[in-house]
């Protein structure tokens, strides 16, 4: 089974994931700055000034998720949301779909979302805080 996150490709079967990242269709500015100087920019992309353009978080890796899914959650797609923070830090805010039966298979998944790597979002040079949806399907 495939499902597409913006350029991101993954591939779900029998347990096993596999990553392709397309990095022809999309470039990703790099942050040339941070800290006081961000400041303005940051406080306006608070505020929900939309004028500004805002690139990324782009995902910089994939950490294999457990292998053996509990069988109630095949076919079923999980919805991980991240905040990435402009010093990289990665944040899992929520994980929506079915409920994960197996106590140590939802904390070994959350172990891997939480090792996730991302560039932070860029804005105007600016490093920014940024969101970023992965959808799983098992």
């Amino acid at each position: 089974m495939r499902t597409s996150i913006g350029v991101l490709t993954l591939a779900v079967g029998l347990g096993a994931w596999s990553c392709g990242v397309n990095n022809s269709t999309s470039q990703m500015p790099s942050a040339t700055r941070t800290g006081p100087g961000c400041d303005s920019i940051v406080s306006r992309l608070a505020r929900g000034d939309t004028t500004i353009k805002v690139v990324g978080p782009l995902l910089r890796g994939l950490v294999m998720p457990p292998l053996g899914p509990p069988a109630d959650l095949k076919g079923k797609a999980i919805v991980a949301w991240f905040t990435i923070t402009p010093s990289a830090r990665t944040i899992v805010d929520s994980l929506s779909g079915p409920q994960i039966s197996s106590v140590k298979y939802r904390a070994d998944l959350m172990r891997g979302l939480e090792a996730m790597v991302f560039t932070p979002a860029v804005a105007e040079g600016c490093a920014v805080p940024g969101r970023h949806p992965l959808t799983i399907t098992f």
